[in-house]
């Protein structure tokens, strides 16, 4: 059997492994969470970026429509001249 001292020294490899591999999954989560916090930053710029692009296609839209609406309006006139002078 193994003696008092034996058991001790199996019992401090053990506790300092233990303590490694407490420390290395310590790194990993404080590496985690710095990644999760870089994500999340990320995400938010990038979500601040989208609400402005869609500020900008509603502007364009508006605009085209306006100018679509225009464009419309001078083609009925220069029709109405059109037949104007053709009846005249």
């Amino acid at each position: 059997s193994l003696s008092c001292e034996a058991l001790m020294d199996i019992l401090q490899q053990d506790r300092r492994e233990a303590a490694e591999q407490r420390q290395e999954l310590c790194d990993i989560i404080a590496k985690l969470q710095g990644e999760l916090q870089s994500a999340e930053e990320h995400r938010d710029k990038l979500e601040s970026q989208c609400e402005q692009l869609q500020l900008k296609v509603s502007t364009l839209q508006l605009d085209w429509d306006t100018e679509q609406k225009r464009s419309v309006s001078y083609f009925n006139q220069i029709m109405e001249l059109e037949k104007e002078r053709d009846q005249a």
